[in-house]
């Protein structure tokens, strides 16, 4: 079962351990691999993203069937989906009529709907956003369903995408409103599936260099890095 995955300069999950350990997150990053765009929304990187990776976590859980599984979904993201926001207010802009997939796609918790048909899934879906502390926000929101609502698993996941025109001021913005960077350079989605069991951690940043990642992402990649190496050990037992 694959409980966590991440997309991101580093490309897919089984790198990202080598990427973490050379310890260069400067913004001369190789490319996030481009993904299949998403049926039924205009083009979106931060949807593309984001079902990718949960999509993954999903389907070794629950590949799908006649009944729902019990599953609750939080989506974490200081920016949002930017790219659709961009697109829908150049239309508002120039007086156009805006793109009707747009209306749908305007919130994110579109695409966790998307995926709770997919799989399918019932349970609750919850979006959150941040800053320094959004991953332990969302790990708390996520130990909150499991203890009250009775489910099987929550998926947890991060995005953060868009290089469009209002990344880099509204980046800026945000470093000086919490005193430290909060987001990254490039485009990258982490999500782990979390069971009923001991509460969630972020992974301490220990290893030298990593305190130059925002931190938001440097805690969900440590989650994610510790969650890949307890299945590496797993499977080699």
């Amino acid at each position: 079962m694959r409980h966590s995955h991440a997309v991101g300069p580093w490309g897919q999950s089984p790198d990202l351990p080598g990427w973490l350990a050379a310890g260069d997150f400067g913004p001369d990053q190789p490319a996030t691999p481009e993904l299949p765009n998403l049926i039924g929304f205009a083009k979106s990187p931060f949807l593309n993203l984001t079902r990718h990776t949960m999509a993954e976590c999903l389907a070794g859980w629950h590949p799908g069937g006649d009944q729902p599984a019990a599953l609750g979904i939080v989506l974490a993201s200081v920016l949002g989906d930017l790219t659709s926001a961009d697109q829908a207010s150049r239309s508002v802009a120039a007086g156009e009529v805006p793109v009707p997939m747009l209306f749908y796609q305007s919130v994110p918790v579109s695409v966790l709907g998307r995926l709770s048909i997919e799989f399918p899934l019932s349970g609750p879906l919850i979006c959150l956003s941040g800053g320094p502390e959004l991953c332990e926000s969302a790990l708390e929101c996520a130990e909150s369903m499991l203890a009250d609502d009775g489910l099987e698993a929550v998926l947890v996941g991060y995005t953060e995408a868009g290089q469009d025109r209002w990344r880099p001021a509204a980046a800026r913005t945000l470093a000086e409103l919490w005193g430290q960077p909060v987001v990254p350079d490039w485009d990258c989605a982490v999500s782990l599936l979390l069971e009923p069991g001991p509460p969630a951690t972020a992974a301490p940043a220990e290893p030298a260099g990593r305190d130059q990642l925002p931190a938001p992402l440097r805690d969900f990649l440590g989650m994610a890095e510790q969650s890949q190496i307890s299945e590496q050990v797993g499977a080699s037992t």
